[in-house]
């Protein structure tokens, strides 16, 4: 059936590095059936984020030293 031919991506833009402003878009959600997408949704961020706390960085200076 349909359901089997059907997928969700979650794309996101990477690096996400903070200042990050309400409303900005983060990323995007693919909704694709018989691999064609039939709809799309941009992911926002909910609220302003001026700096990553201190295991967010921790999380993304491990991730630097691996790209």
């Amino acid at each position: 059936g349909k359901a089997k031919d059907l997928k969700v991506n979650i794309n996101y833009l990477a690096p996400i590095v903070p200042p990050i402003k309400q409303g900005d878009k983060i990323g995007e959600i693919e909704v694709i059936l018989a691999n064609e997408t039939i709809k799309a949704y941009e992911i926002l961020a909910p609220e302003n984020i001026d700096k990553l706390g201190f295991v967010s960085r921790i999380f993304y200076n491990i991730k630097l030293f691996f790209l």
